[in-house]
């Protein structure tokens, strides 16, 4: 017998492939870096096409900058508690966060052409809080472009707080202390020696007093 044969089912079609860039892996109160989220096509180019890229996280111990980035139609920014962000149930079905958001969202929209091999990306400035605790800041990202996400939506294992998949990458607070101590000759009377400059293996340094004494601070733990 005959069958009908939809071509559209063989058209080429994007693939999206999403990564992450932190400008710093470990970090400490008051100092600012930035992540870098991407999202490529790694399948043929599309002419009119709507891709996403998302990105979210906790920010109890960080203050969030502008997001910034070019190729964008639309680059939002959604703080926690709100209540126009869409996602998905358990079972798949588009659901309204009407409960409110419980991580910070930036969300980038691109409508239009997507080149073969083409990437767009954006850049999310974060400076930690001063009183912030050791530990992980958690980034939750994902992108698609047409209907090919990246990762897959299995409906199981990571998902962020709008029921999809994701990626997850870490960016640790640590802890600073400070450590004292004396530099002396090798040989008796052992006496202090000055001006000898002493760094750490996080990169902190100092220089000896007279007596050879020495205070190397905001060492990281």
């Amino acid at each position: 017998g005959n069958e009908t044969v939809n071509f559209t089912d063989f058209a080429g079609k994007g693939t999206a492939s999403v990564s992450i860039v932190p400008s710093k892996t470990n970090v400490q109160p008051g100092e600012t870096f930035n992540v870098v989220v991407k999202l490529k096509n790694i399948n043929y180019a599309l002419s009119s096409i709507d891709a996403w890229l998302d990105v979210s996280f906790d920010t109890s111990m960080v203050t969030v900058g502008t997001p910034t980035g070019s190729g964008w139609n639309t680059l939002t920014s959604y703080t926690v508690g709100s209540t126009n962000v869409w996602g998905v149930d358990s079972n798949g079905n588009p659901i309204q966060l009407t409960g409110g958001t419980t991580d910070y969202l930036v969300s980038a929209n691109r409508n239009g052409s997507f080149g073969s091999q083409s990437e767009y990306q954006f850049t999310v400035p974060l400076t930690v809080n001063s009183d912030a605790t050791p530990g992980p800041i958690t980034f939750k990202y994902r992108g698609i472009i047409g209907d090919e996400r990246d990762p897959d939506s299995t409906g199981s294992g990571t998902r962020d707080q709008q029921g999809f998949n994701v990626y997850t990458a870490n960016v640790n607070i640590v802890g600073t202390y400070s450590i004292s101590g004396k530099v002396t000759s090798r040989r008796w009377p052992y006496s202090g020696v000055g001006g000898v400059t002493v760094t750490a293996s996080s990169g902190q340094s100092a220089t000896t007093a007279s007596d050879g004494t020495y205070t190397l601070t905001n060492v990281l733990g």
